[in-house]
């Protein structure tokens, strides 16, 4: 695992632990990268707020006036609030034959394009634990002619100096040096071999699917991005502004907007399995809004945390109120959620700014 913490700007913690898989003893290092699952998710929306600060999309306009594929099947009025909020419809629209087109991502974005949405669903929350990051590929390539990989890479990593430690789609040259990746397990299914393993899709039926070397190469950033916790600390940090002087990638009046939009909502399928961290969650415009607990003189007052949790017990956070952000990145996978790693790494990180989080 790896672990930072950062506050204002500059890391107060970071540590690295383990090996990089059961079957490869060498150590887990600073620079060493781990699929963070859905924590990547976060780094979408953000991706999607910035259209909206500089006024290119807005959060009511139709997906279809930037995205004239997507105008078909019923979803000409389904809105960007609704794409970013997984209130689309389209949590289930996924290729029935197999893996491998799930690794062409122009392909996976005409596929969810041409895909009928479930009727009943368009406005109410379902979590789409995949097809996600083709919903706002999409809408990215549509508004600015940038595929979504170039646009984050552009507008999000590099201002903030970590595009060496993040990738969505892990470079050839990485995954054939095989010097810095760490392997994912699930050691429950390792101890459950020969039972029956119901439901989900081969992702969540089998992890180790995502350390083969097409799947690491391919962009599929709701589910295979690869970063270190440097990085995930470092986009939290600079996402408001933390470090005086810094530009932050977004504005506190979107800081502001996602906190007063944020809703309680019961975790649903993949959604319920990524909360290893054991934290009480809202959505809000493509982020979970976590609470933690300051004791203060008035009995216990809320703080708002911002962030996003992966499958597994991957999660990255901000604190606003304490300039403080969090990166934590695993391979051995725990869908626990109470009695993690996670969870207990998050506790005591909380407990060091006289915090502590709400959980289940």
């Amino acid at each position: 695992l790896q672990c930072t913490v950062m506050k204002g700007g500059e890391v107060v913690a970071d540590i690295s632990a383990g090996t990089l898989s059961e079957s490869d003893p060498r150590p887990v290092r600073p620079s060493t990268l781990f699929n963070v699952f859905s924590v990547t998710k976060a780094f979408l929306a953000a991706a999607v707020h910035i259209l909206v600060e500089r006024g290119q999309v807005a959060l009511d306009d139709p997906v279809a006036k930037f995205w004239d594929g997507f105008a078909q099947e019923g979803k000409e009025e389904i809105t960007v609030r609704q794409l970013l909020s997984h209130e689309a419809g389209l949590a289930q629209a996924m290729p029935r034959d197999g893996l491998d087109p799930m690794l062409d991502f122009d392909a996976m974005v005409r596929f969810v394009a041409g895909a009928k949405p479930q009727e009943e669903k368009v406005g109410a929350f379902e979590y789409h634990a995949i097809s996600y990051c083709w919903l706002v590929g999409g809408l990215i390539q549509g508004a600015t002619g940038q595929s979504l990989a170039d646009f984050v890479r552009a507008e999000v990593l590099s201002p903030l100096g970590i595009e060496d430690d993040a990738h969505l789609g892990v470079p050839r040259a990485i995954v054939e040096g095989n010097e810095r990746l760490a392997s994912v397990c699930l050691p429950s299914l390792m101890r459950d071999s020969g039972s029956s393993q119901e439901g989900g899709s081969v992702f969540r039926q089998n992890p180790s699917v995502f350390n083969m070397d097409k799947v690491r190469e391919a962009v599929i950033p709701s589910a295979n991005a690869h970063m270190t916790s440097r990085a995930i600390a470092a986009f939290y940090d600079g996402l408001f502004g933390h470090a005086e002087g810094k530009t932050p990638i977004l504005s506190s009046e979107t800081k502001e907007r996602i906190l007063a939009q944020s809703r309680v909502l019961a975790p649903q399928g993949a959604g319920q399995l990524e909360n290893s961290a054991g934290l009480t969650r809202r959505q809000g415009l493509g982020f979970q809004v976590f609470t933690f607990s300051s004791s203060g003189g008035n009995g216990d007052v809320g703080v708002p945390v911002i962030g996003h949790l992966g499958f597994g017990g991957s999660v990255g956070f901000t604190i606003p109120s304490e300039s403080v952000s969090v990166g934590v990145a695993v391979n051995a996978l725990d869908l626990s959620a109470k009695g993690s790693c996670s969870a207990a790494l998050v506790t005591e990180i909380a407990a060091h700014f006289g915090l502590q989080p709400q959980q289940l």
